[in-house]
């Protein structure tokens, strides 16, 4: 393939520069030198001439050829400087040449670069609208969601009011699909798990441990959480399985400390039910053999809701116990046994007056068939019939059946009317057996 016309002017160029010029320059030089040498020494010559004819024509004659050899090496000079001045603009044409490439380059870069600019811009405009749309989605769902929450939690408070603990559940268990972190519906949930839906406890556990640990300062939570373990530590017991003991302790243990440090925060802390957290603590210490302690718990609650039965009533059996503990057997008009007769007839007050608000509650109901029945009331049966026709929870159940096998080992039995007590006490726990549908709990 032939070379190119710009490679062969180039090639020209090149060797123009480094070859030609530079022997034109010296052979000038020379030329230029050696002229003047033979000029001048011919200028010798003339001035030692005679003043004749002959020696003027030579003078003319070296005139001349000064002249001739001035004019032939300015030929020269302008040759060279012809051919350095063609290289000059060669020089400059390149130049010019490169300098016209980098300006189109860049003009090409630049007209390049307003197209990135304005692809870019509209890439991410798109984007941004794309965004903003995702955004608005996105707020708009986050938005109906809380709105869905709302309610719902609205209807499980109302349900609550009521004492529709199924319903409640329902509700509270929708909006933990919706937020398994929403601190209420996890306490409620584990409330109404504890009390009113069978065979929930574990998860009443699990879900007050999550609140506890999302809102370790909500002491309702934590004395939630306290009642829950305690209750574990009491099915288990129910087991009567040596091999049980450390789980139990160590359940008792835990209801404990989360008791203790949730009434030591707020010593006035109420339930959904509004009972106080005293309770319990009392019931726990009772559990565990700490009667003296139980009393003084119980008493504690009875004084921040003095018009509840749920306090007196279990102060009244553990009175009794303090009766047998000081030998007390018949005198119910001095001592512990007097304090019990009296805390059982508060108990039935406050129980009856509490029927009144919120009709069918179980923990009234029983509370007026213990109080009658550790009372001698005739009206104690049916009052027992009363409570045990409602459609009631295992859970509840249990709890009654602890209570009555407790009056039942500290309750008197020296005269007729004690016996007809015990035997009214029994016929309960049969009852409530029956329908836990465990006849051995009973006692032998």
């Amino acid at each position: 393939m032939p070379p190119k016309a710009g490679t062969k002017w180039k090639e020209f160029l090149h060797f123009l520069d480094y070859r030609v010029l530079p022997i034109a320059a010296i052979i000038l030089l020379v030329a230029f030198a050696y002229f003047v040498a033979v000029s001048v020494g011919r200028a010798v010559e003339i001035t030692k001439c005679p003043d004749n004819e002959d020696c003027r024509t030579n003078e003319a004659g070296l005139v001349l050829s000064f002249i001739e050899g001035v004019s032939v090496i300015i030929g020269l000079g302008i040759a060279l400087a012809t051919a350095y001045g063609i290289r000059k603009i060669a020089n400059t044409q390149e130049e010019f040449e490169t300098l016209r490439a980098k300006v189109e380059a860049v003009t090409k870069n630049q007209d390049s670069w307003e197209e990135t600019v304005r692809r870019s811009y509209a890439q991410n405009q798109r984007s941004y609208e794309e965004s903003l749309v995702a955004v608005k989605t996105d707020t708009a769902q986050q938005v109906a969601k809380l709105v869905q929450i709302i309610q719902l939690m609205q209807q499980a408070t109302y349900e609550m009011l009521l004492r529709n603990y199924g319903q409640v559940y329902y509700f509270v268990n929708k909006v933990l699909e919706l937020d398994a972190s929403n601190r209420y519906a996890l306490y409620l949930a584990g409330w109404v798990e504890i009390h009113y839906i069978n065979n929930e406890l574990d998860n009443a556990i699990k879900h007050l441990e999550e609140l506890v640990k999302l809102d370790p300062e909500w002491h309702s939570a934590r004395a939630g959480l306290g009642v829950a373990l305690r209750r574990k530590a009491k099915d288990l017991q129910r087991q009567k399985d040596s091999n049980l003991t450390a789980r139990i302790n160590t359940y008792y243990d835990q209801a404990e400390r989360h008791l203790r440090r949730a009434l030591v925060a707020d010593d006035r802390l109420t339930d959904p039910n509004q009972e106080s957290y005293w309770g319990p603590l009392g019931g726990l210490y009772r559990d565990t053999k700490r009667f003296d302690k139980a009393i003084d718990a119980y008493e504690q609650g009875y004084g921040i809701t003095p018009k509840s039965s749920y306090p007196v009533g279990n102060l009244a059996t553990l009175y009794l116990w303090k009766a047998k503990e000081q030998g007390e057997t018949h005198d119910w008009e001095s001592g512990a046994l007097n304090q019990a007769r009296q805390a059982f007839e508060k108990t039935l007050a406050f129980a009856n007056a509490e029927l009144l608000r919120s009709p069918g509650d179980y923990f009234n109901l029983m509370d007026i068939a213990m109080a009658e029945t550790a009372l001698a009331k005739d009206t104690a049966a049916e009052s027992l019939r009363t409570v045990l026709q409602l459609d009631n929870p295992t859970n509840l159940l249990r709890v009654s059946l602890d209570g009555w096998k407790f009056l039942s080992e500290h309750y008197p039995n020296q005269s007729d009317r004690d016996q007809k007590v015990h035997q009214q006490i029994q016929v309960a726990i049969d009852e409530l057996n029956a329908r836990i549908g465990n006849v051995d709990e009973s006692p032998t």
